[in-house]
């Protein structure tokens, strides 16, 4: 049993599909990659253990076949391969690999010293709904709300929480709201699902869906995703309620320039100080200062209104990310309120929580 396939082809699913393996020691299938041809039609599956991702090609010549190889070999050595076309055979449990040479690839093997069959994840099908959701609100996701998930807080902020006329992602120090639509209800999408999807190659993805799992689909691409658990846990209603929140003063600022400011600043911070920049609200523009006093640059508004005097304490690293995940040049900055300021970019509110000032107090 063999197949043939141009070697960028392969190149390419094959770097796809590693996206969602973790090699995870303790768990030996996130390590592992399955290779199927059916019917001309060749499947490359990985897994994290939670989800499945497959990656497919049609019209692909061989004949039927399915085995698995550790992911990081085979990545790593169809990576190097630079001749034209691949040949994989698999007879009696040896699957060699022929490219610029003939590699022989030794499998993953069971209990039992046979190779490993991959297995296929159980989908319910009661109580299915269905519908679509575009790349480019998947990307806008992506670099709006990915910033403000959480790392190692409670499990189910890691998330995004997908409500019904927005997303939502937040952590002790930030929170983003991005008014983009998914499901019709709300569900808690694990991190990695979005990052996978983001390389499709169409704009629509079909799902399916129930209270446990969702199913994407697209003519190259296949992932089916559990839901993750705490959906009921999410703090929505403390969150949503930042964006009726009202800020004294509004002014704009330029997206390019903030970000080299705090750039610099970060030079003069010490490993011993703490990680924050005074934001100083003037008639001139904002003036940011540097914990100790020794660094301090103006950058003058693009536009202000009320303006009242205003000084804050924020996080450098917090501010730069979030401030990055703007789409436009323009930073959009609601202050006059002690705890947090706000960011407002078209469609997406975030909300960025300061420093107590005593912290800087020896």
């Amino acid at each position: 049993m063999n197949l043939k396939i141009k070697t960028d082809t392969l190149k390419t699913m094959v770097s796809k599909a590693a996206k969602a393996s973790i090699n995870n020691k303790m768990i030996p299938l996130t390590g592992l990659m399955n290779i199927e041809l059916v019917n001309g039609k060749l499947n490359i599956t990985t897994s994290d253990a939670v989800n499945f991702f497959t990656v497919s090609e049609n019209d692909v010549a061989g004949e039927n076949f399915s085995v698995v190889v550790l992911t990081d070999l085979f990545n790593k050595l169809v990576s190097k391969t630079t001749s034209e076309n691949v040949t994989l055979t698999y007879e009696n449990n040896v699957l060699t690999f022929t490219g610029n040479g003939t590699y022989t690839i030794d499998l993953p093997l069971n209990e039992e010293g046979l190779p490993i069959t991959y297995p296929t994840p159980t989908i319910p099908f009661d109580n299915v709904k269905t519908g679509t959701i575009k790349l480019s609100t998947i990307k806008s996701i992506l670099l709006a709300n990915k910033p403000a998930l959480a790392v190692i807080e409670a499990p189910y902020l890691t998330g995004y929480y997908c409500n019904v006329d927005n997303v939502i992602s937040a952590d002790s120090f930030n929170i983003c709201i991005n008014k983009v639509t998914t499901f019709p209800e709300p569900v808690l999408v694990s991190p990695i699902v979005f990052d996978l999807l983001s390389i499709a190659d169409t704009e629509d993805i079909n799902y399916e869906y129930t209270d446990t799992i969702i199913v994407f689909n697209t003519p190259k691409m296949r992932l089916v995703s559990k839901n993750m658990i705490g959906k009921e846990d999410y703090p929505v209603e403390a969150v949503t309620a930042y964006l009726g929140n009202e800020f004294p003063s509004h002014c704009t600022l330029p997206k390019t320039a903030l970000i080299n400011v705090l750039d610099r600043l970060s030079l003069f911070i010490s490993d011993f100080d703490v990680n924050g920049v005074y934001l100083n609200f003037t008639n001139e523009g904002v003036k940011i200062t540097s914990t100790k006093g020794n660094a301090s640059e103006l950058i003058p508004y693009q536009g202000s209104e009320n303006f009242a005097p205003f000084t804050c304490l924020a996080a450098v690293d917090t501010l730069k990310k979030q401030v990055n995940a703007r789409t436009g040049e323009l930073v959009n900055i609601y202050y006059g309120v002690p705890e947090v300021l706000k960011l407002i970019d078209n469609n997406v509110v975030q909300v960025v929580a300061l420093l107590d000032d005593n912290d800087t107090e020896e």
